[in-house]
């Protein structure tokens, strides 16, 4: 697979629930992140937003469970979070022509598809994974670079169930993929963030 890295963004969403049968859940919060110059891999951006709920989205489900993971009250979001439709505008104009990524790109379309008000056409959702397996090549030493960006991004880039930090855990992955192994020049510098 030839693909730039500077056309690609990854997408994560922070939700009420998880979208279990019988239930609906809505977006409370986004972020998205991307490499703006591939020579450059360390030297990425996210951009992140918190959700007010619509009206219609009170009625689904709110799982305290999931409150207590991602650590966001609904009281919260109702204050702090943007109107849903300023949000998709943002997000839309922040993917532009790039292609969009998630490690679980079923959760997140659904989550996008809730965002932009059941859109006819959302952007499609591809898997990351198959992009970074791609990107560190085939055979054993593909695998192995694969499997080195996964323990690097956990130690360096921590996945905290907050929407910017688990794009920046995807994005650290794939940097490590980009740069064929090279660390960031200065361990923790790497991943500054835009807006």
């Amino acid at each position: 697979m030839n693909l730039a890295i500077d056309r690609l963004c990854i997408i994560d969403f922070e939700a009420s629930s998880l979208p279990l049968p019988g239930q609906r859940s809505f977006p409370i919060e986004v972020a998205i992140g991307w490499i703006p110059d591939g020579s450059k891999p360390w030297d990425f951006h996210i951009r992140e937003w918190l959700i007010a709920p619509e009206r219609e989205w009170l009625k689904w489900t709110w799982d305290p469970a999931a409150q207590a993971i991602h650590g966001l009250s609904l009281e919260f979001l109702q204050h702090k979070g943007e109107p849903s439709g300023r949000v998709a505008q943002q997000v839309l104009v922040t993917i532009g022509d790039r292609i969009l990524l998630s490690d679980a790109p079923d959760y997140e379309f659904r989550w996008l598809d809730t965002l932009l008000g059941y859109s006819d056409r959302p952007p499609k959702v591809g898997h990351l994974d198959l992009v970074l397996r791609s990107l560190a090549g085939t055979g054993p030493e593909g695998q192995e670079r694969f499997l080195r960006a996964e323990l690097y991004a956990k130690e360096h880039a921590p996945i905290e169930h907050k929407a910017s930090s688990d794009v920046r855990h995807q994005l650290t992955r794939l940097a490590f993929i980009a740069a064929k192994g090279a660390t960031p020049p200065a361990v923790g510098t790497g991943g500054g963030d835009a807006g």
